[in-house]
């Protein structure tokens, strides 16, 4: 390590915005950071995609153990080859999506990835007697499809949002996708309680992914190009 000489040192880039209030009470300020994200349009439109993608990996995560056991009648050793499955396709999706975007902040790759997402959503719901190979590649395209939406949008988050603003509209696009989360677990919860099966909840979230991607094509959004370094 000597042989390389001195580390060089990163700069301290100091606050944007020194005179920003912070206050104490939790409630009025995570409001108040939403409130920010809201009037930064094309930011609150990439907060919406990348909760909605947090909202689909809770619904899957929550799902695949549940289908493995109880539909494909399968041991707890497929549903960690399932995890495993699912998180390479995320990585693969994210990858092929950073790929593919080369610089520019664009929610054209999400509104694929969401395509895809109901599309093979509604393909589990309805396929109840798949063989396991077939269960888990539709489950590595489906996480694929994922990896598609949350690179996008969280790139678009960051980059669309103002200099002064973007620790703002970070931290107020993560309070949106925890919201989401919970909205999942609540709504998960509800649903099984009412004894509906996870197949169906596959196939019920596979059409509501494109019925609000069709909502979202009917108010397009356009982008301006990512800055590079």
């Amino acid at each position: 390590l000597a042989a390389l000489g001195p580390a060089p040192l990163l700069r301290r880039p100091g606050p944007s915005r020194p005179a920003l209030p912070i206050r104490a009470n939790l409630i009025a300020s995570t409001s108040g950071l939403v409130a920010s994200l809201r009037g930064m349009r094309g930011v609150w439109r990439a907060a919406l995609v990348s909760s909605w993608f947090w909202f689909a990996g809770v619904i899957a995560l929550t799902l695949l153990p549940i289908m493995v056991k109880d539909t494909l009648n399968l041991g707890p050793n497929m549903v960690t080859l399932g995890l495993s499955v699912f998180s390479l396709g995320i990585g693969a999706g994210s990858f092929l999506a950073a790929k593919l975007m080369r610089g520019t902040l664009s929610l054209r790759l999400a509104a694929s990835g969401s395509l895809g997402v109901g599309v093979l959503s509604l393909a589990l719901g309805a396929t109840t007697h798949l063989p396991l190979a077939a269960t888990l590649i539709l489950l590595f395209l489906l996480a694929g499809a994922g990896g598609l939406i949350a690179v996008p949008a969280l790139a678009s988050v960051q980059g669309l949002a103002p200099k002064e603003s973007r620790a703002r509209a970070v931290a107020g696009a993560n309070v949106l996708a925890s919201g989401t989360m919970i909205v999942a677990s609540i709504g998960l919860t509800i649903l099984f309680h009412l004894k509906v099966t996870a197949p169906e909840i596959f196939g019920g979230f596979g059409a509501a992914t494109l019925i609000v991607l069709a909502a979202a094509a009917a108010r397009p959004a356009r982008f301006r190009p990512a800055s590079r370094p």
